[in-house]
């Protein structure tokens, strides 16, 4: 190649050949090197021509575009032949970034299954290169072509966490590494969205369409919407189908209107993560930065402050391909790297059901299933069931370690007093706050709160203006309501006392509907909401709050009613109704549901609940709560205090536990 390109240089100097001639013939030379498995020298000649003949890209950046990803993909592949592993990891690297660029996502995920190939042959000597190669990457290929990247993109993560427990990977770079993937691994997309949501933000025409058809449909059913609700289906529970990925609604018969209200919510839940998610891939080769869009060691630091440990959680395989927990636990002086494996069981997907109405779960659900369900259990004169006592004092091991747990007594020997959990898949609804002996729960000897994923630790500008300390509502349903509720009297009395605290009053509760309440949000400092609640696990979208009917809806606010308020000016909300906490989780492990809109509308912390709750320790946790808050205590301990009082005066683990605090601290 070098020799034609020599020989064209010479015959336009004897000729006296125009640059764009010249340009022209050597835009040829490079064309051809693809044939002549000189892919890499004709990458060299393309980028001498951009810098010296850069009308030629301008003119033609379609064609430069697609020359760019066909001679990066062919220098991938000679890399990869001759085990150059740098050079393979670039050129897949960069094939596939033009791919997508130029409108290719089948030939883009070939590149990227190419990519998964070269890290897994390069191994641990090569991590940071693999890493800095899928940071690049993979956001950019998850907006544009969707699940079928996640797949590869989390059997690349799965391989470089195997790679940083090796001997080979220095342990200050392993530290690094591990934040890194696990941002990429873990909830990239829901943090870029939450960092980066700009108001007002509306959802799609075409979700317009399907809420229509919604409406319409719940028409049908004699006018009693409140009997509408996602089912999830002949072959799983709902505690079963919450510690599921979360993936395309599987349509049912439609044969009846609730069938079409499933389908149709499915969609819209489906449609509404990708009006969310889409993010061009504009800017060319490397325009995405790393260092610009996830959270590095020195950033982690800073935000833990004194007082705080944080605890990141991936779960997926060892070196030998077991099922493996990933721990990294940081403080403000030190790290430690865990791994604990599960001998014996090979790492992977459980699957019930087949075909499409297959569903997949982490290995580690069916024990946080189990472990949820023994914690609702009646303990009688214990402080927890049987069941659940045995698996909280065993799986201190299985879930943290002897060795993790002896750097937390270090550190809290040291004054650190916050420990925040970043958990992965199913354990974003495993109660790590109460692990331990009976007794002697993790919570009583940290402030145990909870990060959905750790690109939210990065602080975002904060646009709203609260004008008012705090917004309390409480809904009653005292009298005749559409959607068959029970009363709740004491939900008023609660909103009532919050309210107090900071000297102001509740809003009445006739006047709290969805409209209202959403309107009092926008204004507030903090907000308290205490009513009945209902999880949709097949729909997280339409997970909701029940309010009074408004004069254009039945009284329901729906999660995906709030992004279309902003809500940054709300440092807090708080929400006294059963499984406020709860959302679900898709295989990239972004959440979905009520606490996701609220955090991505701005909100900085929420405080809910994981599991119905019962309505005397409710008002004394929430009251006790807000009494150090309007006292002017941080939420943090505030929080502590009122999970403190509440454990004592309800000692009961089913009683005292459900209650979480989840998002930032500062």
């Amino acid at each position: 190649m070098d020799e034609a390109a020599r020989l064209l240089r010479r015959r336009a100097a004897q000729e006296r050949w125009n640059d764009a001639a010249l340009g022209a013939a050597l835009v040829g030379v490079v064309a051809a090197s693809n044939a002549w498995d000189q892919d890499e020298r004709g990458l060299e000649l393309l980028q001498t021509l951009t810098e010296s003949q850069s009308w030629l890209w301008e003119e033609y950046p379609d064609a430069f575009e697609a020359l760019w990803a066909v001679l990066s993909l062919g220098a991938g592949v000679n890399a990869f032949n001759s085990s150059d592993w740098s050079a393979a990891l670039a050129g897949y690297n960069s094939a596939t970034l033009f791919m997508l660029k130029i409108g290719m996502p089948t030939m883009a995920l070939d590149c990227l299954s190419r990519l998964a190939d070269a890290v897994r042959e390069a191994g641990a000597p090569f991590v940071s290169e693999a890493a800095e190669c899928l940071a690049v990457v993979a956001p950019l290929a998850e907006a544009e072509i969707g699940g079928k990247t996640t797949r590869i993109v989390q059997h690349i993560c799965g391989d470089l966490f195997t790679f940083l427990a090796s001997p080979e990977v220095p342990v200050e770079a392993s530290t690094l590494l591990s934040l890194l993937v696990s941002q990429i691994a873990k909830g990239n997309m829901f943090a870029r969205v939450v960092r980066e949501f700009v108001h007002p933000w509306h959802w799609s025409e075409h979700s317009d369409y399907l809420l229509e058809r919604i409406r319409a449909n719940e028409l049908q059913l004699s006018g009693d919407a409140g009997a509408i609700e996602t089912a999830p289906g002949p072959m799983l529970d709902e505690a079963m189908l919450l510690v599921s990925y979360a993936a395309d609604a599987t349509a049912q018969a439609g044969s009846t209107p609730q069938e079409r209200i499933n389908n149709l919510r499915g969609a819209f839940d489906e449609r509404l993560m990708r009006d969310l998610s889409t993010r061009p891939a504009s800017g060319g080769r490397t325009s995405f930065k790393p260092s610009e869009s996830y959270v590095l060691t020195p950033e982690v630091r800073e935000a833990l402050g004194d007082r705080t440990v944080l605890v990141d959680v991936y779960v997926g395989r060892d070196g030998e391909g077991q099922l493996a927990t990933h721990l990294l636990a940081v403080s403000p002086e030190e790290d430690r790297r865990v791994v604990i494996s599960v001998p014996g069981l090979p790492a992977g997907d459980l699957v019930i059901g087949t075909g499409e109405d297959a569903s997949f779960f982490s290995e580690v659900a069916l024990s946080t299933r189990r472990l949820r369900q023994d914690l609702l259990r009646n303990p009688g004169p214990s402080l927890v069931s049987s069941d659940a006592q045995w698996a909280l004092e065993d799986e201190v091991e299985g879930r943290l370690s002897p060795p993790l747990m002896e750097f937390l007594d270090k550190a809290r020997a040291r004054g650190r007093d916050h420990l925040c959990i970043v958990p992965h898949g199913p354990l974003h609804f495993y109660p790590y706050h109460l692990l331990g002996a009976p007794g002697d729960p993790l919570a009583g000897r940290w402030i145990v709160t909870y990060l959905p994923a750790l690109g939210l630790l990065r602080s975002t500008p904060r646009t709203g203006r609260a004008s008012v300390a705090i917004s309390a509502i409480g809904c009653g349903f005292t009298g005749p309501n559409q959607h068959h509720l029970p009363p709740i009297p004491s939900s008023v009395e609660e909103a009532a006392r919050v309210a107090g605290e900071y000297g102001l009053k509740s809003l009445p509760d006739e006047e709290a509907t969805p409209g209202s309440v959403l309107s009092l949000l926008e204004h507030a400092k903090r907000a308290h909401i205490a009513t009945h609640g209902r999880h949709n696990v097949a729909a997280p979208a339409f997970q909701h709050l029940y309010l009074n009917p408004g004069r254009r809806d039945d009284g329901r606010l729906f999660a995906y009613q709030i992004l279309t308020r902003d809500l940054s000016g709300l440092e807090l909300v708080t929400l006294s109704a059963c499984e406020t906490a709860l959302g679900r989780f898709d295989r990239a492990d972004n959440l979905r549901g009520l606490p996701a809109s609220l955090l991505v509308a701005g909100v900085r912390t929420i405080i809910g609940t994981s599991w119905p709750v019962q309505t005397e320790a409710s008002g004394s946790f929430f009251t006790t709560l807000h009494h150090h808050l309007a006292a002017g205590e941080s939420s943090l301990d505030a929080f502590g205090k009122a999970q403190a009082l509440t454990r004592k005066e309800f000692p009961a683990y089913r009683d005292w536990g459900p209650f979480q605090f989840v998002g930032t601290w500062v």
